[in-house]
């Protein structure tokens, strides 16, 4: 019973350890399973607490100081060798995870665009994060990756989307303007705008602009958006000259290369 007693310190920072680490699994449960967002914390903290826990119990032991000492340093030279001995990579993940989380440049639910890698944030962990692609398979990318590239984000709520057209010199501005306004008011996109890129050689490059509220639906509302575009031009008899048109027409030499609205004006 003695002997039992002189443990008792020792149990009860066993136990504690324990009760400490379920009450973070819950605590985090919800957030993680909810947004994504900052699942590394609960990795460092049950670490933490589990390493505390295991030099409190050692501490607390009946044993001659001397020997927790020996004890404590062991596991001190065992815990340095296991960080020297780890690759170069795992660190730098993990201090790429770090910043990533500090800086805030995306969170859980964002879309992003990363090499050839598209699609929304999942998981962000401290060594990896992991991003859903379009078709639904789950892709884990080196948090070192992530910094070392260019990250396009697109924040969870909402982004423009737009789509890029040539139409040649023939056709009037502002029908070109009014089929794309329609195209982008089908597929439910508002504050929609028509932005004239260049004059090219051959066409007039437009860039239609619209808010998508749901940034989720990104992909799919972009494809939308392509194949309305191309009803809405069918519809109104404009041809599209993108990227490259090489049409040869017979014109009266008193021909006027304007669009007809233009043309009439003129006379």
């Amino acid at each position: 019973m003695n002997v039992l007693g002189s443990y008792t310190s020792t149990i009860l920072v066993v136990f504690a350890t324990i009760i400490l680490v379920t009450v973070i699994h819950f605590l985090f449960k919800k957030t993680v399973e909810s947004s994504k967002r900052w699942p590394y914390q609960r990795q460092f903290l049950v670490f933490l607490i589990v390493l505390v826990g295991l030099f409190l119990s050692i501490a607390f032991l009946p044993i001659h100081n001397d020997v927790k000492n020996q004890i404590l340093s062991v596991l001190g030279i065992l815990l340095s060798a296991i960080i020297a001995l780890s690759s170069t990579t795992l660190v730098s993940n993990a201090m790429a995870g770090l910043m990533l989380r500090v800086t805030g440049e995306f969170r859980g639910g964002d879309f992003i665009e990363v090499g050839s890698w598209v699609g929304r944030v999942t998981d962000l962990a401290i060594f990896h994060t992991e991003i859903q692609l379009i078709n639904r398979d789950v892709v884990s990318l080196p948090n070192l990756f992530l910094v070392q590239q260019s990250v396009h984000v697109t924040r969870r709520d909402g982004t423009f989307i737009n789509l890029a057209v040539s139409i040649g010199y023939t056709v009037s501005r502002t029908e070109v303007e009014e089929a794309l306004l329609e195209a982008s008011n089908r597929c439910g996109l508002t504050d929609g705008f028509v932005f004239i890129e260049a004059f090219l050689d051959h066409a007039v490059s437009y860039r239609l602009y619209g808010l998508l509220k749901e940034s989720g639906e990104r992909l799919s509302k972009l494809s939308e958006l392509h194949k309305t575009v191309l009803d809405v031009f069918y519809e109104r008899r404009i041809e599209i000259a993108s990227p490259f048109l090489n049409d040869r027409r017979e014109l009266d030499k008193d021909s006027i290369y304007l669009p007809k609205a233009s043309a009439k004006k003129e006379k």
